[in-house]
């Protein structure tokens, strides 16, 4: 597998990780490739909003099928040909790529530097939104319960400093920009500070997606998913269909955000990964404190009640409001179709339309 040709390119490859607004930053390159071209960047892969096809060639075949990979081959000869000398890459499934980072190294260095871009959430913080996405995700989900899924102890992509490993190794440590997923770090939000990490600022050309990307749902959604994902585990139209609805229903908007995990497990949570996240802000960012996240640290003693699950109370408000948002869209569709009827009887009242449906009459006497 030859090395990307590309004399003086620059390419940044986001790595994720996994719910540090991964799929806000990718919406918002896919959305401006024109006016990210202008500016000397290529986001290549179009239409694709991101660049997975890369980490399933990685993760999923063996190694002849990737050195001859037409997805690989696909993407080099695109950053060949582009005249911009600055490519962005972005898939955060790469950070788990541990061993084969090599194989990506290889692909990608040949005359051209290689910065690697990495956000880290607080592990509290991303134990619980991951657990969110695997219910509700889309090709692979789960119908664990929370306490299944933290106690199984299967977390490696937490430590952060051990993730990092095989990619300090191939591409030295002195092109991994790491940066800290929190408001106090990045108080201007995640595009503005992915955008300044590439060496751009937000100006008005850029386009702002007016959706937020990928956001997490209230636990009882997630809740009703979860159950719903037990007995319709191989229907995806049905999930599909069932996220869809549920993402339009609002719950208990402005009260407290409410943990999973105890204040007493979350400090133990991150207390298993302190040292890990020390070398991580001494070795990447140069912090000489070993501070990582500037958030404060939850208090043990703070008040706390564990998720009491779905009640018969919690359902009704949940499913009144699926009925409701299915009648006004059927009131829309039916409005759609009567404002086309009208357009379209309109249209043969004009001058245009009477020429029309006179030609078209007078075809049908002279048969």
């Amino acid at each position: 597998m030859d090395g990307i040709d590309c004399m003086e390119k620059t390419i940044y490859l986001h790595i994720g990780g996994r719910k540090t607004g991964t799929t806000a930053i990718q919406l918002f390159l896919s959305s401006n490739r024109a006016q990210l071209k202008k500016k000397g960047y290529l986001y290549p892969g179009y239409p694709r909003h991101a660049h997975h096809e890369i980490t399933k060639e990685l993760l999923y075949h063996p190694l002849p099928e990737i050195r001859e990979s037409r997805v690989l081959n696909k993407y080099r000869e695109e950053i060949r040909r582009s005249p911009c000398n600055n490519v962005i890459l972005s898939a955060e499934g790469l950070e788990g790529l541990f061993q084969k980072v090599s194989l990506l190294e290889e692909f990608l260095l040949q005359d051209s530097a290689v910065r690697i871009i990495f956000y880290v959430r607080r592990q509290d913080e991303r134990i619980e939104s991951n657990y969110n996405q695997m219910v509700k995700g889309a090709m692979i989900r789960t119908h664990e319960t929370f306490s299944q899924y933290y106690g199984s102890g299967n977390l490696p992509l937490l430590d952060y400093y051990n993730v990092l490993l095989p990619w300090r190794d191939a591409f030295g440590k002195e092109n991994i920009l790491v940066r800290c997923y929190e408001k106090e770090q990045i108080p201007n939000g995640i595009i503005r500070d992915f955008l300044t990490t590439v060496g751009l600022e937000l100006d008005k050309s850029f386009i702002i997606p007016q959706t937020w990307a990928n956001p997490s749902l209230n636990w009882d959604l997630i809740e009703i998913i979860r159950l719903c994902n037990i007995q319709f585990k191989d229907d995806i139209s049905f999930h599909r269909y069932l996220l869809n609805s549920l993402k339009n229903v609002k719950l208990n908007e402005g009260l407290k955000k409410q943990y999973l995990l105890s204040p007493h497990q979350r400090r133990d949570l991150i207390e298993k990964y302190a040292e890990s996240n020390e070398k991580v802000a001494r070795e990447y960012l140069g912090r000489k404190d070993g501070g990582l996240f500037y958030a404060p640290l939850p208090e043990s003693d703070e008040p706390w009640g564990p998720y009491e699950g779905l009640t018969i109370k919690k359902c009704i408000p949940v499913f009144t409001q699926m009925l409701h948002n299915l009648d006004l869209q059927f009131e829309l569709n039916n409005r759609t179709i009567f404002e086309k009827v009208l357009i379209r009887s309109k249209f043969w009242d004009t001058a245009l339309g009477n020429i029309i449906k006179q030609s078209f009459t007078g075809s049908i006497k002279k048969r």
